[in-house]
């Protein structure tokens, strides 16, 4: 039987396991195990598991077939399954956060919100570890909706948010909590966002969803990306959305996790935002990811090509 204890006792979400091993996981049983507490926990911490590629591949398989990354680049040669970023200031730019400059910070978010149907997790693992900085913050959209007072709730039910690609996140005034200014983006990075967005229209989710697995409701909020709430004024929206931003922006509700060689954590990328809180300059950082693609069971969003 799994054996497992929860990542941090005063949080409602997160689960850690030790010692995992090729054979374990190439268990059947064990694989329905996990599932089942992924499922239950939404973040799993995996710790002292073999630290190479083929164990990464497949712990990642234990949750379902993993998606190739489209970006050639930085796929890693021999596991295409897997993706590697660097903190590099010509691969991740620099942001200037609280008065220092760090490479590879991005706000509270959720991978691909932007699009109507977004990955359903991502595993990752660090290779190199930054010796200041470098962490990982993970929050439950399960949490920020319980932490959330009634009448807000009953504000944000039944409405749609629409999310956008941003290429400029300090110009969001949903990503609270720190001041963040841009100094430097690398021009293929930019080039890259500007085609992004010009071949992905906004688009539209439910800004109260429910997990198909568990009839969980939770908070479908990415403030990364967020725009408006539909059928709403523009000073309406922003009254919502601001009040929502201070649940959905509160590092104190987050796990924020301190990186150390053979770690693995997945985490369930419909019910999760997570963070990167980036290095200092010349601090090195090698992190790889292992993306599970969507399973169906999310509400499809739809695209918003006027506005509405």
């Amino acid at each position: 039987m799994l054996q497992s204890r929860k990542i941090d006792e005063c949080l409602p979400f997160g689960a850690c396991v030790d010692g995992l091993t090729l054979d374990m996981v190439e268990n059947s049983e064990l694989q329905k195990e996990l599932k089942q507490l992924w499922i239950k926990e939404s973040l799993l911490l995996f710790r002292d598991c073999p630290a190479n590629p083929d164990f990464h591949v497949a712990l990642g398989k234990c949750f379902g077939e993993l998606l190739i990354h489209p970006g050639e680049h930085i796929r890693l040669k021999g596991n295409p399954e897997l993706v590697q970023f660097t903190a590099d200031p010509e691969q991740e730019g620099i942001y200037r956060v609280d008065g220092v400059d760090r490479v590879g910070w991005i706000p509270w978010h959720a991978d691909l919100a932007w699009a109507t149907e977004s990955n359903r997790g991502g595993l990752l693992r660090a290779i190199t570890i930054a010796s200041e900085g470098g962490e990982t913050g993970f929050m439950s959209r399960f949490d920020i909706y319980d932490r959330m007072p009634e009448p807000l709730k009953l504000a944000a039910e039944g409405r749609e948010i629409v999310t956008r690609i941003r290429n400029a996140y300090e110009t969001n005034p949903y990503c609270i909590g720190q001041h963040a200014e841009l100094q430097y983006k690398p021009e293929h990075i930019a080039e890259s966002e500007l085609r992004l967005m010009a071949s992905n229209p906004p688009t539209a989710h439910p800004l109260v969803a429910v997990q198909a697995e568990t009839g969980r409701k939770f908070l479908n909020f990415s403030p990364a990306g967020a725009d408006r709430v539909l059928g709403m004024s523009a000073a309406e929206s922003h009254e919502l959305l601001s009040a929502i931003a201070l649940y959905a922006n509160d590092d104190n509700k987050a796990y924020r996790h301190h990186w150390r060689l053979g770690e693995y954590i997945l985490w369930d990328n419909w019910v999760i935002n997570h963070k990167a809180y980036g290095c200092p300059l010349g601090e090195e950082r090698v992190m790889q990811r292992a993306t599970l693609p969507s399973d169906g069971k999310q509400v499809k969003g739809r695209p918003i090509l006027e506005d509405a």
